[in-house]
């Protein structure tokens, strides 16, 4: 049996602020809603590397095609590119954990 675990901005946050304290002795406050809210620009970013893929061209300029019709990636010439979102409290972080059944 799988299980979601979703973990929302302020969950999130609150573990942030908590981590800070703990192992690095600040006492931050990261709700965007307070006056005192100390972040640098007032929001928080998620940074992240995409492929930006590349495709197989033929001399002439033309899209090479599978035999499915979909273009075929260049991987040698894809190149991984840095990119960022803005994380808020309309974000959540989820992911699923495995059961034990399902190892098998």
């Amino acid at each position: 049996m799988t299980m979601k675990i979703e973990l929302s901005y302020f969950a999130i946050t609150d573990a942030i602020q908590e981590y800070l304290e703990r192992h690095h002795g600040l006492s931050v406050n990261l709700d965007l809603w307070d006056s005192e809210c100390q972040l640098e620009d007032g929001a928080m970013y998620i940074d992240y590397r995409e492929r930006d893929k590349v495709f197989k061209k033929y001399k002439n300029g033309k899209v090479v095609k599978n035999e499915y019709g979909h273009p075929v990636v260049d991987w040698e010439l894809s190149k991984f590119v840095k990119k960022s979102i803005t994380f808020d409290d309309m974000c959540d972080v989820s992911f699923w954990l495995k059961g034990e059944s399902d190892n098998d």
